[in-house]
């Protein structure tokens, strides 16, 4: 079963791993390497790479260097990576508008990606952590259940109760009504459990926020690659 202390190996093992991988990036720029990092350069100037990132941090500079071309640039050629004067002069590195579309779609994931991030770690992970389960509603199988998570488990949605309504028979036992009977069970939840009600309403208003805002940012992908297409 998953827990903070497993994620938290895998986590030192990926961060490690990352560092090392930007650690040696920023070398291979620095001493020039330039067969190593981008082969199309290799023909020309060995300063070209360093023209475009200024920044002794090689590893994260080209992060934001990348997010911030443009199509113009792209298509025209890149100032700095020129065959002739160190870079400045001669003909430019370009990017056809294929390469460009696939940059651009790694941008935009990484913009959803941060977005979504933000809105589960302000909305959704307070909400599943601070959700509590009452015996009386949800059933003492279902509240036992619950206390048995582990504690990464605690952070999901399996934290908050299921949307059971539990009503009393003569006999002692229980009697469940699923989202079968939703004419009776959902409309008498509300009113039993509120505070899981709002709760999930939340985390489908957060899905549709991160699904509105990624179907904004494809379409202004493709209409800049449609537009480009077309001119």
């Amino acid at each position: 079963m998953a827990t903070f202390q497993a994620l938290g190996l895998n986590l030192a093992v990926g961060s490690g791993i990352l560092t090392a991988t930007l650690l040696a990036f920023s070398a291979a720029v620095h001493w020039e390497f330039n067969d190593k990092v981008a082969p199309r350069t290799w023909a020309r100037p060995r300063e070209v790479i360093k023209n475009v990132l200024p920044s002794p941090w090689y590893g994260i500079a080209w992060i934001p260097w990348t997010l911030s071309l443009s199509y113009k640039q792209l298509l025209d050629g890149i100032p700095g990576t020129g065959t002739r004067k160190k870079g400045w002069s001669g003909n430019l590195l370009k990017c056809n508008l294929d390469g460009i579309i696939v940059i651009k779609f790694h941008a935009m994931c990484l913009k959803v990606a941060i977005f979504a991030t933000v809105l589960c770690m302000v909305l959704i992970l307070p909400i599943n952590i601070s959700a509590e389960c009452d015996p009386e509603i949800s059933g003492p199988d279902i509240c036992k259940n619950i206390t048995q998570l582990t504690n990464f488990e605690t952070t999901t949605l399996a934290h908050i109760p299921p949307m059971d309504y539990v009503e009393g028979r003569p006999d002692g036992k229980e009697r469940r009504f699923t989202s079968t009977y939703i004419a009776d069970s959902l409309e008498r939840y509300f009113w039993t459990s509120p505070g899981t009600t709002w709760r999930l309403f939340i985390i489908v208003i957060v899905s549709w926020a991160i699904f509105v805002y990624t179907c904004s940012k494809f379409n202004d992908l493709l209409t800049g690659y449609l537009r480009q297409r077309l001119s």
